[in-house]
């Protein structure tokens, strides 16, 4: 008794024990950051790629999904030179974990700038040769990727007023930042908790400008929508004009960079060689190998009856100008020479005893064969024969070519 008791004790504790700890179970937050337009999680850009547009009316958001060394070609930006000041401007915006570029990507984006357009790029970690591009003498004191924390304090100047202002907010944070700029070109737009540059701006000559931004979860749904940071996405955008004609979002370098990889080691001559015979070799296999051993043996269509189709032409023409017993006549005669060369019954004389004949050869109703029989005699007797008559006799032979 005592140990039913305490059996019952044990399972009721158990249950009380599983029920509490579904109750105070908290639910987890998905916290994989994507930094994609597209995505809703916290840590996407939905809420940014949404609101850019109402930050500048006048332009048109396009998506770019090439390497800009094909979408700011070298002929346009020699046109927008020309144009001077009368052109309109573009700003080309890339929010990705990391912006690692190869030198023709670096021109095409330099020369874009050069000619008065803008380039915004905010991510945790700028490949070397683009950062060295736009300054030469900066550095990043940390790779965010590898330098997250649970919280992010960062700073901001206003735009217009040239104040700093603090955002934070309780999710994943980075403390990268810059160092050793050149104070001549860069000017100091954010910075981190610990006071160091996280956001900065070049101008150049012609009146375009690159802002390099090294704290991209600012820009996130999560820290957008955490009390009143929305501000931080429209002030941060605002340093670029507000009359720019279009806005180009980028969609490539969130792409893994093996088009890139390809590119450099078909730009070494000994890579380029190597693979372009074991290419050619492939194909003179294909070549060789895909010849079939033996030709495709053709399907042979069975013999078509031709006598059939054309009695049906016939018939056809016969019973369009109503020449029913003339039709009948004809239907009569093919009906008898199938017999003579199926069965190799004679048809001179059609009467019973035929109709025997027919029946037992053919297999089919000995009450069929006589109907049939006798329906041909009493057509052979007729001077018309109208329209029923003759699609009862039709239906009749038809029935026996079925069944036979």
């Amino acid at each position: 008794m005592i140990r039913r008791f305490l059996y019952y004790f044990l399972l009721l504790g158990g249950i009380s024990l599983f029920a509490s700890s579904c109750q105070t179970r908290k639910k987890r937050i998905n916290t994989r950051i994507t930094l994609w337009r597209k995505d809703k999680i916290p840590y996407g850009a939905f809420y940014a790629y949404e609101n850019v547009g109402f930050l500048f009316p006048k332009a048109s958001i396009n998506l770019n999904g090439i390497s800009p060394a094909r979408n700011f070609s070298i002929a346009e930006n020699v046109i927008d030179t020309l144009q001077g000041a009368n052109k309109l401007h573009k700003a080309y915006v890339i929010l990705s974990t990391q912006v690692i570029a190869d030198q023709e990507e670096i021109n095409a984006m330099m020369n874009f700038v050069s000619t008065g357009n803008y380039l915004f790029i905010s991510t945790f970690f700028i490949g070397d040769s683009l950062l060295k591009a736009v300054d030469s003498s900066a550095r990043q004191t940390a790779s965010g990727m590898f330098f997250l924390k649970d919280s992010m304090d960062i700073r901001l100047k206003d735009p217009n007023t040239g104040e700093g202002r603090e955002y934070a907010y309780p999710g994943i944070g980075t403390e990268s930042g810059f160092s050793a700029l050149d104070s001549h070109y860069a000017a100091v737009l954010g910075t981190n908790s610990r006071g160091v540059p996280n956001f900065i701006r070049y101008n150049f000559q012609h009146g375009g400008a690159v802002f390099l931004h090294l704290a991209p979860m600012a820009f996130t749904n999560f820290f957008l929508l955490h009390k009143d940071n929305k501000t931080y996405f429209d002030k941060a955008m605002s340093y670029i004009p507000v009359n720019i004609n279009e806005l180009d979002w980028d969609d490539y370098f969130r792409k893994p960079r093996e088009f890139s990889r390809m590119r450099f080691m078909f730009s070494k001559p000994p890579f380029a060689w190597a693979i372009g015979l074991i290419l050619l070799l492939f194909f003179i296999l294909y070549v060789f190998e895909s010849k079939r051993k033996q030709r495709v043996i053709p399907k042979i269509s069975p013999l078509k009856n031709s006598s059939l189709d054309f009695v049906k032409t016939v018939g056809r023409l016969y019973y369009q100008r109503k020449d029913n017993l003339n039709l009948a006549g004809k239907m009569i005669m093919h009906f008898l020479g199938h017999i003579r060369s199926q069965y190799g019954l004679p048809t001179t004389n059609i009467d019973e005893a035929f109709a025997e004949k027919l029946s037992y050869r053919s297999g089919c109703n000995r009450l069929q064969a006589g109907d049939l029989v006798n329906n041909i005699r009493f057509i052979l007797k007729k001077e018309s024969l109208s329209d029923e008559e003759l699609m009862q006799f039709n239906t009749e032979l038809e029935s026996f070519y079925k069944t036979t």
